[in-house]
């Protein structure tokens, strides 16, 4: 075993003796995994447990709401808003948190895929004393709601982040890192070189890299990430370091400001098919954890242990030394929670309706979805029939629209889109407004760009029917209805899919083209300075009216 550095670890008082609620007293427990460990040829391999953290649900959200819900502004509140996918294991963990505390939760939830523990956490978060509020997709949610990803108060409310992840939320992750620290100095398990954590919104293992560092551990902290590679950045890490370790000096713990914290290392290689949907490693991996009597899911964890198993098949066949390595595990317990009956009569109209859509998936469906080319084939073949009929006829005529690339049925129908992807967001009057700076950049792409951009409005417009088993065309269905159809496209890892994802961007880009949409993102508008030299129309659209400068910037 290797020996931890000398250093006296700071003990957890200085820590306890803030406010907190007292959650996560006891050390979770490390298990062996000799058998394991074996196989992949470490010399040893252990898992902490922070599954079994007390009370409530278990996970490692349960040491962030530990110091969080013990400080102002979340402390007195009888209100939170927070926000997470539909399975969410933070939103759970807020839930017991709300229903342990006499509180009310303000979810705000956005569509995942169905995976293994979906179901259940949705379910005991509608079974709990929250108020459900539905958007289709991430990007829906930024649109419609960005203050409960960056505001610290909504209409008075205060907002638990994403994943729980503030300064003071993350001390809870630095006492992780000190009560590791305490069970190597005990003889509880050796020394780890590396300890493997899931990275979603950064909080674990920015917590851990301090507390293991305060606690005298030079482990290196590997962060497999679980979201895509722009969620997740070195950048990010960096600034949420910053804020803890800032966090310190402010509250008057300068002595454990002044650290260097562990390195940590961002492993993208398990992202897979993207945030909330499982790869097949991760399944394997969960597979693996499951024999070792270890419950983990595909979404966060089981992509964390799947690159351990990766790295030791590398480390192996290059000959490189592995003496101890730790995996931590974050997730809940895996056991059944307590849910009221008809808790899916509490879900939004428009979520229920997505379940709907997917639960109700045909037998012929699932085949067509096995395989592309057949897909492929018999969605155009049916679009084709249904189109030769009746369904390229009986659109608006707009005889306001002017557009050089895209039909006034064209327009209509990113309209129609907008209505539905972009619900929420302050939308002009007239929603063919989107289209218009559409029009003017379709028109400047290449020509089999252009062909292509055409297609895939047409194919998400028509393939309701054979797609989302509606008898009307996508513009033309109520817009609760539209809007799950149009979810359940951008889901699909198909051509469909693919046909609506870009549809959706098309519509933010548009959108965002948009002066009335700039306030959202705190955008002041465009300051290209203004030139005599001759130029083209759209570069124009681009320059700043005579003596506007941008903000902050000083004439003096």
């Amino acid at each position: 075993m290797t020996a931890p550095a000398q250093r006296t670890v700071p003990p957890l008082d200085i820590l306890d003796g803030l406010p907190r609620l007292g959650w996560a007293a006891e050390p979770t427990p490390i298990q062996a995994m000799p058998e394991l460990a074996a196989e992949l040829g470490i010399g040893w391999l252990g898992c902490k447990r922070d599954d079994l953290t007390q009370p409530g649900s278990g996970g490692t959200k349960t040491r962030k709401l530990d110091f969080l819900l013990a400080s102002p502004p979340w402390r007195d509140a009888p209100k939170w808003i927070s926000v997470g996918a539909i399975g969410s294991g933070h939103l759970v963990a807020c839930t017991a948190a709300a229903t342990r505390l006499g509180r009310q939760l303000e979810a705000h939830l956005f569509w995942e895929p169905m995976s293994a523990g979906v179901l259940d956490n949705l379910a005991y978060t509608a079974s709990g004393p929250t108020t459900l509020i539905y958007h289709s997709s991430r990007i829906a949610l930024a649109l419609r709601r960005p203050g409960v990803l960056t505001a610290l108060h909504m209409a008075g409310v205060p907002v638990i982040p994403p994943g729980g992840t503030t300064p003071v939320a993350m001390l809870g992750l630095v006492r992780a890192g000190l009560e590791l620290a305490g069970q190597v100095h005990r003889g509880e398990l050796p020394e780890p070189q590396r300890i493997y954590v899931s990275l979603g919104s950064g909080g674990t293992a920015v917590g851990l890299a301090v507390g293991l560092a305060l606690g005298g551990l030079r482990t290196v902290v590997h962060a497999v990430a679980a979201v895509e590679r722009a969620l997740a950045t070195r950048t990010r890490l960096r600034r949420q370091m910053h804020g803890l370790l800032e966090y310190l000096r402010e509250i008057g713990l300068p002595e454990l400001a002044d650290v260097e914290p562990n390195a940590v290392v961002i492993n993208y290689s398990q992202v897979g098919p993207g945030y909330g949907r499982a790869s097949g490693s991760s399944l394997d991996a969960v597979g693996v954890l499951k024999r070792q009597g270890i419950g983990l899911e595909p979404i966060y964890t089981g992509k964390a242990m799947a690159a351990l198993l990766v790295d030791a098949e590398i480390a192996r066949r290059e000959n490189r030394p592995m003496d101890a390595w730790l995996f931590w595990n974050t997730v809940r317990r895996p056991e059944p929670m307590q849910v009221v009956d008809g808790w899916r009569t509490r879900l939004p109209p428009a979520l229920i309706a997505r379940l709907q859509q997917v639960e109700g998936v045909s037998g012929s469906v699932r085949a067509a979805q096995r395989s592309r080319r057949w897909f492929l084939l018999g969605t155009m073949a049916t679009v084709a029939g249904v189109t030769a009929l009746v369904r390229m006829s009986g659109y608006p005529t707009l005889p306001h629209w002017r557009g050089k690339e895209f039909t006034a049925s064209e327009a209509h129908i990113l309209a129609a889109a907008a209505s539905a992807l972009l619900a929420g967001a302050p939308l002009p009057d007239d929603r063919t407004a989107i289209a218009e700076p559409l029009d003017r950049y379709v028109a400047a792409l290449p020509p089999k760009l252009r062909t292509e951009i055409h297609a895939l409005i047409w194919l998400v417009e028509q393939a309701s029917t054979p797609l989302g088993a509606q008898l009307h065309r996508m513009s033309e269905l109520p817009l609760a209805t539209r809007t799950a159809y149009l979810s359940g496209m951008v889901q699909r890892r198909d051509v469909a899919g693919d046909a609506a994802r870009g549809l959706r961007d098309l519509v933010v880009l548009g959108y965002y083209a948009l002066p009335m949409a700039w306030s959202s993102i705190g955008f002041s508008g465009p300051l290209v300075p203004d030139t005599p030299r001759p130029r083209r129309a759209i570069y124009a659209l681009l320059v700043a009216p005579a003596g506007r400068l941008p903000a902050g910037m000083r004439t003096e």
